[in-house]
């Protein structure tokens, strides 16, 4: 009988885990590596280590924030890394995987993410996790989006930093049908000042994206601060949708 419970229970968690698996999204900003083989190499070990500071590779997608996820495979591995001032070792356990996208401009599309790191001190940094997809957002009212530029900002949620603080990766879509062949700019502000004016290089066509990292120090993250980032805050640009020019983010200790 006992055999037989094991037996059902294990069916039923199999049974369950596809279903549970569809229903994952990105969380911040999460970049994709574009190759869906299973093994996971020291070359994939170590790009996605990188893709947690904004790096992309070629052959790389962006994913914006509350993007649907379908999981098919799961690994993990752990890094020793310099920390700090001292560069005291640590080791920090990556948990990755294969995923398909499964809504937004780049659906159907397979390759590996990091679903969470985990620190020594039990700090966790999510990036792919249950949750609902974002509705597609449209443009404003009588624009015509598939014949205009429409610059999109996004506030990632920050991960820890190895030299302390943490990392807010600051990201810009063009939505629009056409390129943005403009430079154009990133203003910053934390508790409504400005900190920071990024200038970003065009051109930046259809559906790419252009980001930077925001660093914020522990003495900063001593209580809750707002983080709103703003592109082309002077107007500078004729997009399709003026409206969706500013993102915000809290960021906590």
């Amino acid at each position: 009988m006992r055999h037989l419970l094991f037996l059902f229970s294990s069916l039923l968690v199999l049974g369950l885990s596809p279903v549970l698996a569809q229903d994952m999204i990105t969380t911040r900003n999460v970049t994709l590596i574009d190759d869906a083989k299973p093994s996971l190499t020291a070359d994939k070990k170590d790009k996605l280590t990188m893709t947690i500071t904004g790096r992309a590779f070629q052959g790389s997608v962006f994913l914006m924030p509350r993007t649907a996820l379908k999981v098919i495979s799961r690994q993990s591995y752990t890094t020793r890394e310099s920390v700090g001032v001292t560069a005291k070792q640590v080791n920090r356990n990556f948990n990755v995987g294969i995923v398909e996208v499964l809504d937004g401009d780049h659906k159907g599309t397979k390759g590996w993410v990091v679903f969470d790191v985990k620190d020594e001190g039990g700090r966790s940094d999510v990036y792919v996790a249950p949750g609902k997809a974002a509705v597609a957002s449209t443009s404003a009212a009588g624009a015509d989006s598939s014949s205009s530029v429409d610059l999109v900002v996004s506030v990632g949620a920050g991960h820890i930093s190895p030299t302390g603080g943490r990392l807010y990766e600051i990201g810009v879509v063009n939505k629009g049908g056409i390129t943005c062949k403009e430079n154009f700019e990133v203003e910053v502000m934390i508790n409504g000042k400005v900190v920071k004016t990024e200038r970003l290089r065009g051109p930046l066509n259809p559906n790419q994206v252009a980001s930077f990292t925001l660093p914020v120090g522990d003495s900063d993250l001593r209580k809750a601060v707002s983080i709103k980032a703003t592109v082309d805050p002077k107007n500078a640009i004729k997009e399709a949708n003026e409206t969706n020019n500013t993102a915000t983010a809290t960021a906590r200790p």
